[in-house]
């Protein structure tokens, strides 16, 4: 009896290392056949259905399904702006646009900042609040019509602009990196504190024109006209209250007049006073993070 055991497990065994073999060698001849030659519709076909890597970031994958979306994207893009387009600058294109989303994600991560649940649907009722209804009607029959969704437009379009919004907000709220601009923060704080009006110094400094010339009067601002960044710590303050909020833009130093609920629908409004002090580096410094970033090409799209 346990000599029969042991045959069937040795049986078994050997089935199984059979097994893995040929998966093995399924596997490989697929990938021989993927990368080699030419990239013809029955590759591409193979490629839009299964999550081949095509290359490593910093050894995480660029799946070939993702930069394939990117090419219809490219597509969809190209034909609303009547441009003519090409297999092959499309291929290059959309890897190099798979690439840069996953170097922003890592990045987001690394920083603990990526797009949140929240901000998607925030970012995408704005998109339909501000595009009419026929026109954004439209817009996504003809991403459907090009193989996306609008959980194509969130995921290749407003994710990848949510997180670089958040590392732009991140990098602003680094005194470390931005220190000429908390000197002044600094300098501006101490004369409110010491009782400088608001108005006076918001004609001195702020640099943005239209609160420039109001004096920091921006009036009263619907909620959801208001950058997230910034409603999220204006929610938190009272009436009369002088804080200093980083956004993606720069540095907004923000004096709460009041708050009612008079706007649209009886929506809350807020009455605001702003100086405003634009931010500087950010580029450069993504640049320099996304520098050492380690790139492997795995399979090359040839047309």
């Amino acid at each position: 009896m346990k000599n029969l055991k042991k045959n069937l497990l040795k049986k078994f065994i050997s089935n199984a290392i059979i097994f893995l073999l040929l998966i093995l060698i399924i596997i490989g001849c697929f990938a021989f056949y993927i990368s080699a030659g030419s990239l013809s519709p029955l590759k591409e076909k193979l490629l839009r259905r299964f999550s081949v890597p095509l290359e490593l970031v910093n050894s995480r994958p660029v799946y070939s399904t993702l930069v394939f979306k990117y090419a219809d994207l490219l597509k969809f893009n190209a034909a609303q702006n009547d441009q003519k387009t090409n297999n092959a600058d499309l291929a290059s294109q959309a890897l190099l646009l798979a690439e840069k989303k996953q170097e922003i994600g890592q990045l987001a991560s690394r920083f603990d900042v990526q797009a949140a649940e929240k901000q998607l649907q925030f970012e995408y009722s704005e998109f339909l609040n501000n595009s009419e209804s026929s026109k954004s009607s439209q817009f996504f029959a003809d991403l459907r019509n090009n193989n996306l969704n609008e959980a194509d437009f969130k995921s290749l379009i407003l994710k990848p602009e949510i997180e670089i919004a958040n590392l732009q907000t991140w990098f602003n709220g680094q005194a470390s990196l931005n220190q000429k601009a908390y000197e002044k923060i600094q300098e501006i704080q101490g004369k409110i504190n010491a009782g400088t009006d608001f108005g006076a110094l918001a004609k001195i400094y702020s640099e943005d024109a239209s609160s420039n010339i109001l004096e920091g009067d921006l009036g009263f601002v619907e909620s959801q006209a208001i950058l997230p960044e910034l409603l999220e710590k204006l929610d938190g303050m009272e009436d009369g209250q002088v804080q200093a909020i980083a956004s993606r833009y720069g540095w907004h130093i923000i004096k709460l007049v009041e708050k009612d609920n008079q706007g649209r629908q009886n929506g809350q409004r807020l009455h605001l006073m702003q100086i405003f002090l634009k931010s500087a580096g950010f580029n450069s410094w993504l640049e320099q993070e996304t520098k050492s970033f380690k790139i492997v090409k795995l399979i090359n799209l040839k047309y």
